[in-house]
């Protein structure tokens, strides 16, 4: 859905759209977490792949669920090739793509979560390259983009996705001047 802000700038259905990172620093602008949510309790476990904070039910010890009437967040080890949720796909890696839009009037930042693994490595990759390139990224003028790919996910036949893309809308030299 896309913010009445926004869509008076970009249409009801953007494909692309003009952004500026807010951050030199990925991990503040990219966050990227192994999530997992209930139907009636929302997040109920938050972790990165080592460590976790889980919404333990205070009455069972297991996972909140619909049952659960109080509940706290403990830490837990975060093992995904062992956990049940992810086993199950209830969890899954989520990135929380934060971003400024320099023709959106106002000061704010915009975010986009995605949960496409292909995305995620997109945008890991494209943002290492343009930091490698200019080395920055703050403040550069960058265009975020829906693209269809052709996969081969592991175990399935071969089909078009879409998928995130950073883009400059400069030519090489020129980004390299801006940097």
């Amino acid at each position: 859905m896309v913010p009445d802000e926004i869509k008076a700038i970009v249409g009801e259905k953007p494909t692309t759209l003009d952004i500026m990172f807010p951050s030199e620093d990925p991990a503040k602008f990219a966050q990227q977490w192994l999530r997992c949510y209930g139907r009636t309790h929302g997040l109920v476990c938050k972790g990165d792949g080592v460590e976790a904070v889980r919404k333990i039910d205070t009455d069972t010890g297991y996972l909140a669920s619909r049952d659960t009437k109080e509940w706290e967040f403990k830490p837990w080890t975060c093992k995904p090739k062992e956990c049940e949720q992810y086993l199950e796909k209830r969890c899954r890696r989520v990135m929380n793509l934060l971003f400024m839009m320099p023709a959106v009037p106002g000061l704010g930042c915009w975010q986009l979560d995605t949960s496409s693994f292909w995305s995620i490595v997109n945008v890991n990759s494209c943002v290492d390259l343009i930091k490698s390139i200019c080395d920055r990224i703050l403040g550069l003028p960058l265009a975020l983009s829906l693209e269809d790919k052709e996969v081969t996910p592991p175990g399935e036949s071969k089909k078009t996705i879409h998928i995130l893309v950073i883009r400059t809308k400069f030519k090489l030299a020129e980004l390299q001047r801006l940097a």
